[in-house]
């Protein structure tokens, strides 16, 4: 199927993975990032972390200010050594549990860490489908965890010229694509992967995305679909929902406020990105989305 491998590809190369987490990480206080001893590999093409202390080392570099050292250096390190040689289950639960502590912890600096933790945790999660370690409980543990995240973001800075990307909504995203892939995945855990999905379509404050975070927010819920986590009945209900309302104050004239003209952009780019991927296949599976999401651009005025 066109959609699917399509989808598996981009995922592979945008990264999701995610990792095995103790049943409850603590919460604690994100410290002040020191990450010299993984500078020390930035000199050397084909150093890369291989026991539990250089990853840690490396993770600390995650909520770095300086985007070469944070993207660079540690996020490509990371991702490669993830995704190409494979790290023994030890290493991946105990990097999947930091990740899960960055993401629960009530304070993030520049905004930075959160971003990059859900995006690595992407990466370990990636690392579950292929060669699964993690238990039933301990994968809804990473799955709890990220949907809060993703719910929770409040910060929508994407890409700026000094300081790099942040992008936590497409980073969660990431996360929700390997998750939704994984066939160890419960419905129960699908239905909270929607849930967290649904809840940034429009995003607070009068956002409006320019950074691709409705295509990465679309992508996992066909994969939802495709999995039979949400039932056919219910894709006309939900995608009736997000059509234009004329007896919403914010549909009566759009074009004049900027809470409306939010409201039509982010409507309009998720729709168009459904569309766009489900057109890709034949699976009926995916043709009450594009329906329903046919319907919500037909509705715009």
């Amino acid at each position: 199927m066109r959609l699917k491998s399509t989808i598996l590809i981009s995922a592979t190369a945008l990264l999701a993975s995610a990792c095995a987490t103790t049943s409850n990480p603590p919460l604690v206080e994100l410290r002040l990032i020191s990450c010299d001893t993984a500078q020390e590999m930035a000199g050397a093409d084909d150093a890369y972390p291989q026991s539990t202390d250089d990853y840690m080392d490396m993770l600390d570099c995650l909520g770095h200010a300086d985007p070469e050292i944070r993207d660079g250096l540690a996020y490509s390190r990371l991702a490669d050594a993830l995704r190409n040689r494979m790290p023994d289950a030890g290493i991946r639960r105990a990097v999947g549990t930091r990740l899960m502590q960055n993401l629960q912890a009530t304070a993030d600096g520049d905004g930075f860490l959160k971003p990059f933790s859900v995006l690595v945790l992407s990466e370990v999660a990636r690392t579950d489908r292929i060669d699964p370690y993690l238990t039933p409980a301990e994968r809804s543990d990473m799955v709890r965890i990220g949907t809060d995240y993703l719910q929770s973001v409040r910060d929508y800075r994407g890409f700026e010229t000094t300081a790099g990307w942040r992008h936590g909504v497409a980073h969660a995203a990431d996360l929700m694509l390997q998750l939704a892939v994984n066939e160890q995945l419960s419905p129960e855990d699908g239905q909270r992967i929607f849930d967290a999905l649904a809840s940034q379509i429009l995003p607070a404050d009068n956002h409006s995305y320019i950074f691709g975070e409705s295509r990465r927010l679309a992508r996992p819920l066909l994969f939802l679909a495709l999995g039979g986590h949400v039932p056919d009945a219910g894709w006309a209900d939900w995608f009736a929902r997000l059509n234009a309302n004329e007896t919403d104050p914010v549909w009566q004239d759009p074009y004049m406020s900027r809470e409306g003209l939010a409201t039509l952009h982010n409507t309009r780019q998720f729709a168009s990105a459904v569309i766009i991927w489900a057109s890709e296949s034949d699976d009926e599976k995916l043709a009450p989305l594009a329906e329903g999401a046919k319907a919500v651009m037909a509705s715009l005025p």
